[in-house]
């Protein structure tokens, strides 16, 4: 679509316009390589000679020819035209070829526009990619063709202009031709003489035809044998304005296409196609545009471009702008109630509705694939959404900015009630559902019974009860499944930054946006980053969710959960945003009540959290309150956690939990926040009448007036663990003021809690001379030896044979015995043969033990001073290295 960024996502056709190409800068064909064959080319203006003998391969960076330019293929059999650039191929000119086959082969696309000419023995285009591309250049000298044309991406081949040859070949995924210009041996196209190798299964062939008449399009239904015979398929009807398109309705089961843009608002008031009736068929816009489409029917059900379509129909690749559209029950932008598959849509207008009410569709049974929607949707009877008020079918990858206005129950920014077999997925809303004091509203959905999954919203939410970033009502049946809310949420009652009110689940969420009102009254209650309010249902779970938003109300406000009454486990849970209330508020939950237990596990919260009574950095009130018959309800257990926010309240506070009747167990938790309040205050558990504490940490200050405490603030019958410590310093030695602290725990200095690891030992020191081999003993034994005898643990020998004619290697050898060091004879080695040629038997033995380098590379040993040696006589071995010379005599 021409006006769309984001189009790698699916395939979308262009057709009159170069949507998918690079609008060259420049025409003619450029940077060609001859690969295989005799061949040559000249240009001259806006002319192109290509000319050669047999079969031609060459390779270009770009292949384009402009209107009004000309390429001529001449003299050879046939020509391979292979386009190594990245640049689609844009055809408005003339090929000329007179019995030559031409082949057009470009990964990136071709587009043989509406001037183009082409004349030509045959013709081959592709748009797949070969698997080998030079064996393929290089057998094409001998046989005139591909073997293989290779794999096909989503690159288009278009052809919309005036094509004459015997024979014509494409190859592709996605291909539209408009066959009405298009002559194979002379006569008009029937699909005989054509070879048309596409993606058929999904619909991406295309072949247009004129067909519309005085009696519209009835009776006009033509099929293409293609591929030899063996192959039939169904045209497409070309559709060029806004009377053709409403005389779509003649023929509710044909295939169509959109020619060009079409401006509909030469037809005051647009009767949706069918009109009562339903559409069977197919129509792909090829990307063009209908243009201020006007439908005024207030009290009629079932209003849009269309007004019903079946399960077979597919409606894509069609941009709907400026649309201004007016319906009772039912009412959308492109149909009133789709069955069928709607993919790769564009849409901006307005929209009015009654119930039901949505940017594509009123009501979806079907596929919603690829959608983008800029639209104003005012609704005044609920169920409305940016895509669909209702839907119980698929809506898939669609990014939407939405501006929703509407009354009564169910507004959401892609549908307002999203069934039990419905699925939302990969979606991304902008802009604002503003639904007032109404209820179950949110982001993505009103209302969800089915599944909303890898969605974002960033709409600001405003609303009444029942208000989410996702969806204001999860059901039973609802599940949110790894999505994101980054959008601000203005809910009174039950609101949270995933869902208001849950009883399904909730799995993989992360809540950014802020739950903010400045000084919030008495009304704004049950608010939490995640979940506002959470009952008692079978089928309730939440796990590994965050909140880093903003929270704040009056009572029940939690980081994660304002309120909830499921006993069902919470587990791996982090919230890091500020939490501000006044009773019930908890850095993961505000209150819990339930006549059973609950465990929360693996939670985390570093948000600072402030409130009146009952105020905890992971729970406010954890239950188990005394009911009638003197009965205990059930409490809420922790294990696993830590809070690192400061905790500040008045009574019942906890860095851990503000207070409970009685507590199960909290165990395995640390806090590191500074804990402050009036009474009743205690670094881990503010107040309880009964409960354990099993291992637990507290490493902040505690501060109250009474009822202060290390561990619990008040608590006379709690039974608190010798493992629960409490901090008497902090990290820096500074004393903790623990003057007001109970019994309870066990207070340990920061460092006696976290002591210094002990220093390594010193290593032992070496004797000076331990590094030196030779004041070993075992050296001493070993000194007269052979090397052989000498082990590998004492030292290395290097051996030197001297490879001169008269050397007697059995008597006469030198030995160096260096512990450091290596020498390196890798040179010439010439001075050390000529240098031993007299060494006699028993003549002379040189041994030289030192921990220098020698390097010998250069042949430094001198053999003229050693000519003479005869046995028994006095050896003067002389050794030139880079550093030094020595002389030794023994």
């Amino acid at each position: 679509m021409k006006n769309r960024q984001r189009l790698g996502k699916t395939t979308v056709a262009i057709v009159v316009s170069t949507l998918a190409f690079s609008n060259c800068a420049w025409g003619l064909p450029q940077g060609g390589t001859v690969v295989t064959g005799n061949g040559s080319y000249t240009s001259s203006g806006n002319q192109m000679d290509i000319t050669g003998t047999g079969n031609v391969s060459v390779k270009w960076d770009s292949f384009n020819v402009a209107a009004g330019e000309t390429v001529n293929f001449k003299n050879m059999n046939a020509i391979l035209n292979y386009v190594i650039g990245r640049q689609g191929s844009e055809i408005f000119g003339a090929l000329n070829g007179q019995g030559v086959h031409v082949f057009l082969i470009n990964p990136n696309g071709i587009l043989f526009g509406k001037t183009a000419q082409v004349n030509v023995g045959s013709l081959t285009a592709s748009t797949k990619s070969l698997s080998d591309v030079d064996t393929a250049l290089q057998n094409f000298k001998n046989s005139a063709g591909i073997s293989d044309f290779g794999i096909a991406g989503t690159a288009e081949l278009v052809n919309m202009g005036k094509l004459e040859a015997d024979t014509l070949r494409f190859e592709g995924s996605r291909i539209v031709l408009d066959t009405d210009n298009i002559k194979l041996g002379g006569d008009d196209f029937d699909g005989s003489n054509a070879v048309i190798n596409g993606d058929f299964a999904n619909g991406n062939v295309v072949l247009g035809y004129t067909a519309h008449d005085a009696n519209g399009y009835a009776g006009k239904d033509k099929n293409f044998d293609i591929n030899g015979g063996a192959q039939s398929v169904k045209g497409y009807m070309w559709v060029t304005n806004a009377e053709q398109l409403q005389d779509i309705n003649t023929n509710l089961s044909g295939n169509y296409a959109l020619k060009n843009d079409i401006d509909a608002g030469s037809i005051a008031n647009f009767v949706p196609i069918g009109n009562n009736d339903v559409f069977a068929g197919i129509l792909d816009g090829l990307g063009n545009e209908i243009e201020r489409l006007t439908i005024k029917r207030p009290v009629d059900a079932q209003v849009g471009l269309f007004y019903e379509t079946a399960e077979n129909s597919i409606l894509r690749n069609l941009s709907l702008l400026d649309v201004d559209i007016t319906g009772c029950e039912a009412t959308g932008s492109l149909v009133g109630r789709n069955k069928g598959t709607i993919q790769n849509i564009n849409v901006k207008g307005t929209i009015v509705g009654v119930q039901y009410t949505g940017g594509v569709a009123g009501y979806n049974e079907g596929k919603i694939n690829n959608s983008e929607v800029d639209i104003t949707i005012i609704n005044s009877n609920g169920y409305t959404g940016g895509v669909s008020g209702y839907n119980s079918g698929i809506i898939k990858d669609g990014d939407l900015i939405v501006n929703i206005t509407s009354n009564n129950i169910g507004i959401g920014g892609v549908v307002g009630n999203n069934g039990s077999i419905g699925v939302i997925d990969t979606i991304t809303v902008t802009g604002s559902v503003n639904a007032y004091s109404n209820q179950v509203v949110g982001g993505i959905a009103g209302n969800n019974a089915g599944k909303i999954m890898n969605s974002t919203n960033k709409t600001s939410v405003n609303a009444g009860t029942n208000v989410g970033g996702i969806t204001g009502q999860n059901t039973a049946t609802g599940q949110v499944i790894d999505c994101v809310n980054n959008g601000s949420i203005n809910g009174v009652t039950r609101a949270g930054g995933i869902v208001g009110f849950n009883r399904g689940i909730i799995q993989g969420a992360v809540n950014n946006g802020n739950l903010f009102v400045e000084n919030p009254d008495s009304s704004y209650i049950y608010r939490g980053g995640i979940v506002g309010y959470n009952p008692d249902d079978a089928a309730t779970k939440i796990s590994n969710v965050t909140n880093t938003g903003k929270v704040n109300g009056y009572n029940n406000i939690g980081g994660i959960i304002g309120y909830t009454q499921s006993a069902h486990n919470i587990t791996d849970i982090t919230n890091t945003g500020n939490i501000t209330g006044n009773d019930y508020v908890g850095g993961i939950v505000g209150y819990y009540s339930n006549a059973n237990d609950m465990l929360l596990i693996n939670s985390n919260n570093s948000g600072n959290i402030i409130g009146n009574s009952m105020v905890g950095g992971i729970v406010g009130s954890g239950g188990g309150s005394v009911i009638d018959g003197g009965g205990l309800s059930g409490c809420v257990s922790i294990e696993n956690s830590e809070n690192s926010g400061d905790i500040k309240g008045s009574n019942s506070v906890g860095g851990i939990m503000g207070g409970s009747g009685y507590t199960k167990l909290i165990d395995k938790v640390i806090n590191y926040g500074t804990v402050t309040g009036t009474s009743q205050v205690g670094g881990i558990l503010g107040n309880t009448s009964s409960g354990k504490i099993g291992e637990a940490l507290n490493l902040g200050q505690v501060s109250a007036e009474n009822s202060c405490g290390g561990i619990v603030g008040f608590g006379i019958d709690a039974i608190v663990s010798d493992k629960a410590v409490y901090a008497t310093t902090d990290k820096d030695g500074n004393t903790y003021d623990i003057s007001k602290y109970n019994d309870k725990g066990v207070g340990k200095a920061y460092a006696d809690i976290f002591p210094a690891p002990p220093l390594p030992p010193d290593p032992p020191e070496l004797p000076e001379d331990e590094h030196d081999i030779t004041k070993l003993p075992e050296f001493e034994d070993n000194y007269h030896s052979s090397s052989s005898a000498v082990t590998s643990e004492l030292h290395t020998p290097v051996i030197i044979n001297p490879s001169g004619e008269n050397t007697n290697i059995g008597v006469g050898t030198i030995e160096i015995h260096n512990s450091d060091d290596s020498l390196n004879a890798s040179g010439s080695g010439s001075s050390f043969s000529a240098g031993f040629e007299n060494i006699l038997d028993g003549a002379g033995q040189e041994e030289q033990a030192d921990s220098n380098s020698r390097s010998s590379d250069t042949g430094d040993v001198q053999g003229s001073q050693m000519d003479n040696l005869a046995g028994g006589n006095d050896t003067d071995l002389s050794m030139s290295s880079d550093s030094e010379t020595e002389d030794q005599d023994e």
